[in-house]
């Protein structure tokens, strides 16, 4: 599995007014996933950016997609306390989703691309679905 570490800020976003403040990503995939950050941004609330700050912590995503006869695609989300020497630990606390297509093997580089961006925003759904408190508590932040 090829490691990318892709580090995103919502920044664009943020000038917009439409989205919360800025935030980071650690992205870690087989797959090349340009600016992971803004495939999540419309999700990501002004009350994480101020409780989770993008200079302190790292939204943490790991994904993969595969496909032979069927496809499946997988991602995990966490929240973590940014390291000073650069390494992004596993979070504690994670949050996944995953979806299997039958007969889903054909699929073009798109549609590949759409299935793992699809999980990685539900599982960032999930992540964002609990209290921040309680994000910090079982993440041990």
């Amino acid at each position: 599995m090829f490691r990318k570490l892709l580090l995103s800020f919502a920044t664009a976003a943020a000038a917009t007014g439409c989205f919360a403040g800025t935030f980071d990503t650690a992205y870690f995939s087989s797959n090349d996933i340009a600016n992971v950050g803004s495939q999540i941004a419309d999700l990501v609330s002004d009350d994480f950016t101020q409780r989770f700050p993008a200079s302190q912590y790292q939204i943490v995503v790991i994904s993969s997609e595969s496909h032979t006869a069927d496809m499946t695609c997988f991602a995990t989300v966490g929240i973590v306390r940014k390291q000073q020497n650069g390494n992004v630990p596993v979070p504690i606390d994670r949050f996944s989703a995953t979806r299997f297509i039958k007969g889903g093997g054909t699929a073009t580089a798109q549609q590949r691309r759409d299935c793992e961006i699809g999980v990685i925003r539900t599982a960032t759904r999930s992540m964002l679905s609990e209290s921040l408190d309680q994000l910090a508590t079982d993440g041990k932040l």
